[in-house]
This record gives C-alpha cells, sequence and structure tokens, in this order.
C-alpha cells in the first residue's frame, strides 16, 4: 500500500493540508516495509534536519 500512502500524501496539499512529521514517517515506513527505498529515501531526504529516531527506524535499510 506504499503507493496509496505516497499518492495520499501528494494529494495533501489541494486539500489545504500540511504534512508533518507523523505524517512522512508514516510514508516512510509503508515504503520502507514493501522494501521501496527510493521513494523512503526521497522522502527521509525532503525532511531535512527534521528527521527523528522515527524516521530512521521506519526503514529498516538506513539503520546499516
Amino acid at each position: 500500500q506504499w503507493q496509496l500512502a505516497l499518492c495520499l500524501l501528494s494529494a495533501m496539499p489541494d486539500c489545504r493540508l500540511k504534512p508533518n512529521l507523523i505524517t512522512f514517517n508514516a510514508v516512510i515506513s509503508a515504503c520502507g516495509n514493501a522494501s521501496e527505498l527510493g521513494p523512503a529515501l526521497s522522502l527521509f531526504e525532503l525532511l531535512g534536519t527534521s528527521v527523528d529516531v522515527i524516521s530512521y527506524n521506519a526503514v529498516p535499510q538506513l539503520q546499516s
């Protein structure tokens, strides 16, 4: 369901909703659980210095 998570994330601004760290972490986790490292890393990089321990734990490949 990682594609749906990305779709919903991209649709949020159209609905006047601003994604926050929790939203990004959920989508990063969905991508990580599906082994979709590319989209997960792109979102992770978008967060910049806003990442937290949950962001790092959302993608097992980032823990190495």
